[in-house]
């Protein structure tokens, strides 16, 4: 193995890899960083200065991401390079193209009241004591532990049944009135409330529904 003559450093296994190390012992032989050629540009959002490759600078330039993030939210209505033409509501917010109202209109016709699902307040009451997990399970094991929407097993919906008041009266504990659905199905009963309220009826139907408590 050869040595550098210079600095006395050992190990080199060849002439190639000691002329490589030499040339750190001549300033005139070592590589020269090339210039950064960055051009000043000011952020469009907070007006700080930053350097930028000018292949990188564009109609809009930021500093961080975070201005970035900012400016992006400025972007609504007439302002967004979407826009289409805009519209106004009948409450005189502007709207998006092509929608019928507003988005806060929107909102207030499927809330409360103004929702055609709307049962008088029922959901926000509360329970009877005796609609307590002793009964869901006798419904449950009367059902064989099966959804009586989809047939969907207890166990392959991976948490337990529901149990549905058929009427939608949660004061009515009557057996005839309770039946086991999956999550999916009780959040349909909801909807479409008489046809869901007569398919269930006629599912109890005919049938020996009565329980020993």
């Amino acid at each position: 193995m050869t040595s550098c003559d210079v600095c006395g450093k050992k190990g080199f296994k060849n002439n190639k890899s000691l002329s490589n190390h030499k040339r750190w012992h001549n300033p005139s032989m070592k590589y020269k960083k090339k210039p950064i050629n960055k051009i000043r540009v000011v952020c469009d959002t907070c007006d700080s200065i930053v350097f930028k490759w000018k292949s990188l600078i564009g109609e809009k330039n930021f500093c961080s991401k975070d201005c970035s993030n900012e400016y992006k939210k400025t972007l609504v209505g007439s302002r967004s390079p979407k826009w289409k033409g805009g519209s106004f509501c009948e409450c005189g917010k502007e709207k998006v193209h092509n929608a019928k109202s507003c988005k806060s209109c929107w909102y207030s016709t499927i809330f409360g009241e103004s929702n055609p699902n709307w049962n008088g307040g029922s959901s926000f009451e509360p329970y009877p004591v005796a609609f307590n997990i002793k009964l869901k399970e006798l419904i449950r094991e009367r059902d064989n532990r099966t959804c009586q929407g989809c047939g969907i097993k207890e166990e392959d919906s991976k948490r337990r049944l529901d149990v549905h008041h058929i009427d939608h009266n949660k004061d009515n504990l009557s057996p005839n009135n309770l039946i086991s659905t999956c999550r999916s199905c009780n959040a349909k009963a909801n909807y479409d409330k008489a046809l869901w309220k007569e398919y269930y009826m006629a599912k109890v139907g005919g049938r020996n529904y009565a329980i020993h408590c």
